[in-house]
């Protein structure tokens, strides 16, 4: 598992949604990725509180490995950082 941003763009408007995506490999072999789950809008759970709750639950769940990738793809996403 691994959290993702991903990025709809609907007319002029911009959405960004934090999403837990599994890897997988498709009948050729070939590493894809899928999403499991939509979290959230990006802007709505900054303002809310709410995308540092998800982070430190999933993080409690699965371990410290996981919280660095999370914060890591996260702080970038919110400091405009674009090395996701």
């Amino acid at each position: 598992m691994d959290v993702k941003v991903s990025t709809v763009r609907s007319g002029r408007k911009t959405y960004r949604y934090l999403t837990l995506a599994e890897s997988f490999r498709n009948e050729g072999g070939q590493p894809r990725s899928r999403i499991v789950a939509r979290l959230g809008e990006m802007s709505e759970m900054t303002t809310s509180g709410e995308l540092e709750r998800i982070v430190d639950a999933l993080s409690a769940q699965v371990g410290t490995r996981f919280f660095a990738t999370a914060h890591r793809r996260v702080s970038a996403v919110l400091w405009g950082d674009g090395r996701l």
